[in-house]
C-alpha cells in the first residue's frame, strides 16, 4: 500500500460550536461550522454558496458533504479529504465519555 503524504490530505473538522476553533486549529484540521450560529471568516461554513444548511437539524453533517460536493470545493482546492466531527459523547455517569480521546483533548487545553 502506498504511503500517504500528509500534505496531500485535507482533514476537515465539523462542529456546531464556534468555541471549538482553537482546538480544531491545534489539531491542524480545517474548521467547518455547521448550522445557524455565527462563525468567523476563519471557518468553512455550510451556509455559504449553494447549500442546504436549513436542513441541518434533520441531516446533521450531511449538509457539509452536500456543500462540499455542490460547490466543487474538492475539485477547486483539495484533492483528497477526510472529515471528522468534534463531538464529546455524553454518558449518564460522567457527563462525557471516558474514551482515550478525552485525555488528548485535556492535553491540548479543552475542558469538559
Amino acid at each position: 500500500m502506498e504511503k500517504l503524504n500528509s500534505k496531500e490530505l485535507s482533514m476537515f473538522c465539523i462542529t456546531l460550536n464556534p468555541s471549538h476553533l482553537n482546538i480544531i486549529k491545534k489539531l491542524n484540521y480545517l474548521p467547518v461550522g455547521l448550522g445557524k450560529k455565527e462563525f468567523t471568516s476563519e471557518w468553512f461554513k455550510d451556509a455559504s454558496g449553494d447549500n442546504i444548511t436549513h436542513k441541518n437539524p434533520f441531516y446533521g453533517e450531511y449538509t457539509f458533504h452536500y456543500w462540499l460536493w455542490k460547490n466543487n470545493i474538492l475539485d477547486k482546492e483539495y484533492s483528497d479529504f477526510a472529515a471528522t466531527a468534534f463531538n464529546p459523547f455524553p454518558t449518564i455517569e460522567t457527563g462525557f465519555s471516558p474514551a482515550p480521546e478525552r485525555n488528548f483533548f485535556l492535553s491540548i487545553g479543552y475542558t469538559f
